[in-house]
């Protein structure tokens, strides 16, 4: 069917009528719709979250966007709540993202803060089951960013 991105309400709205209900079940079934939610309250409460809007993906941040702090020490217990609730809601799949201030590219000492912040979120994010975490590699600046740039370009 393709994406129905962009289409305008008319299109979509002649799209649905012209397709048997079965396929628009099949279609709708199909596709994720998610959103970037506050973990106020925890981690599980992201999910109910999510939940309450009719999301069956989430992304959230690990602990304080604008800190070096790193994703808070959970409990075994709380990992396997965590877990199980997300699949009692059938929320997969869960993505962190990494706090603001990551900058892997830099040579500065928050390139290694980054690295540490990153290993330390992606540890947290497997005891979750979470796919992993969007990170924005930061700015190759100074001498060797060119280097840098030219060792993380696919």
């Amino acid at each position: 069917m393709g994406s129905v991105e962009g289409w305008g309400k008319k299109k979509l709205d002649e799209f649905r009528r012209s397709t048997p209900r079965s396929l628009l079940l099949l279609y709708y079934l199909c596709m994720t719709f998610g959103a970037h939610l506050s973990i106020a309250g925890g981690y599980e409460e992201a999910l109910g979250r999510a939940a309450a809007i009719g999301a069956n993906c989430l992304q959230i941040f690990s602990g304080n966007p604008r800190s070096f702090a790193g994703p808070p020490i959970l409990s075994d217990a709380a990992a396997h709540s965590f877990c199980r609730r997300a699949a009692e809601l059938g929320i997969q799949p869960i993505y962190f993202h990494a706090p603001y201030l990551v900058n892997l590219a830099s040579e500065e000492p928050t390139g290694e803060a980054s690295a540490r912040l990153l290993v330390a979120e992606l540890a947290t994010a497997a005891r979750l089951s979470l796919r992993g975490s969007i990170v924005h590699l930061g700015s190759f600046k100074g001498s060797e960013g060119a280097k840098k740039k030219r060792q993380y370009t696919l």
